[in-house]
């Protein structure tokens, strides 16, 4: 930490209360109780009813006395149509406390609906930076079941607006869920290429996180822990899935990234949620193609931490200067990409002709002012035309 830094006031806020370990989405019925609730709102996807990941909440909360409305309706990349349809939903459900179980998507369906319900407004009202200011009526209960997104543990929303090709973000200190139920025993049901996906987000969000210009050492002793825990596991979970020493670790590192995001992520996220909107892809998907090219304009400017960045990721980087290491963490992030066999920008749809849409909406995006080093028209140019030719 600089002098000038010593003198800069932080602001660490996580009003979420954390459950984690193996087995803890069985206790879901016991925190609802403690609400003093009689019927749940449950938000999940059909993929993780048909596995009976749903089953183990369900039982626990009628085992606790609650009845529950279930709405398993929630894809990935939720348009504004699912939102609305969700807040619909909950509208007529008498419901007394909200659950979501699945990863980001259901989990930010919940929170916006909450919101919603508390204070009924056009849903794009919300779009931008501290909008949601409004206090959920019921409390929110996240159940995470993918160790990615760190939705669990955060204040922001994802919404993709399909009408104007883009993903639009929704962010304010009423957006914490109050509970975060992180049991590695749902992940196991997760194939090898989401856990890879997802996986790969989490990482972007704890290295982001740790070379932001708001980073302060609370939040960068998270993004270190939390990156050391994937760079550690993500590989394994995605060949063993029932690896459980692997699911606990990138739970937990998945955790930590979420909560240090708080702080600001960079340029591979205005790059992934900029191609996201337009094409549709999976959020793991578009920051996994981006995160290298970004981190790669961005190094310059934090070339110490990128070094240690590549120490956390277990590589050599003894005898090396400064520059040489921080280098090694590039390499080391796109060999993980490579082993998890990621597809190529071509191979998931990018064209490069639509780069100069996604680039205006690259210049418009709240994260490239977080990052360490700002970018020009140009040089996000020249990002985009490296990304689609990769």
């Amino acid at each position: 930490m600089n002098f000038q830094e010593m003198f800069e006031h932080h602001i660490f806020y996580i009003p979420t209360k954390i459950l984690f370990g193996l087995g803890t989405a069985s206790r879901a019925g016991e925190v609802a109780a403690s609400y003093g609730a009689r019927k749940a709102l449950l938000f999940t996807d059909q993929g993780l009813v048909r596995a009976g990941v749903v089953d183990v909440v369900l039982n626990s909360l009628r085992q606790a006395g609650l009845s529950v409305a279930v709405w398993d309706r929630v894809l990935g990349n939720p348009t504004v149509e699912l939102f609305l349809e969700a807040e619909d939903f909950l509208r007529g459900a008498e419901a007394d406390l909200l659950i979501a179980i699945g990863g980001g998507s259901s989990i930010d369906i919940a929170k916006i609906a909450g919101i919603l319900d508390s204070n009924p407004q056009p849903l794009l009202t919300l779009e931008g930076y501290g909008k949601a200011q409004n206090r959920r009526r019921l409390p929110l209960i996240a159940i995470e079941t993918a160790a990615g997104s760190g939705a669990e543990v955060s204040e922001f929303a994802m919404i993709r607006d399909v009408q104007r090709g883009l993903k639009v973000g929704v962010n304010g200190p009423n957006m914490f869920p109050d509970v975060a139920i992180c049991d590695p025993l749902l992940t196991r049901s997760l194939p090898p290429r989401d856990t890879a996906e997802i996986g790969l987000d989490a990482l972007s969000n704890a290295i982001e996180s740790y070379v932001t210009r708001r980073a302060w050492p609370v939040s960068e002793a998270l993004s270190l822990e939390g990156m050391r825990l994937i760079f550690a596991n993500l590989r394994t979970a995605v060949v063993c899935g029932d690896n459980l020493p692997a699911r606990v670790g990138m739970m937990a590192g998945s955790l930590l990234a979420g909560m240090a995001m708080g702080v600001g992520l960079g340029i591979p996220h205005a790059l992934a949620e900029s191609i996201g909107g337009l094409y549709g892809q999976s959020h793991g998907l578009t920051v996994a193609l981006s995160l290298p090219v970004g981190l790669k304009f961005c190094l310059p400017a934090c070339l110490e931490k990128m070094a240690q960045v590549a120490q956390v990721a277990g590589e050599n980087t003894e005898g090396l200067s400064v520059q040489a290491a921080a280098e090694k963490a590039i390499q080391a992030i796109q060999f993980l990409i490579a082993d998890l066999a990621i597809p190529t920008a071509q191979e998931a749809g990018c064209q490069e002709l639509d780069i100069p849409v996604i680039l205006e909406r690259v210049l418009q995006h709240d994260c490239i002012h977080e990052s360490p080093r700002i970018p020009t028209e140009s040089d996000i140019r020249q990002m985009l035309e490296e990304l689609f030719q990769s």
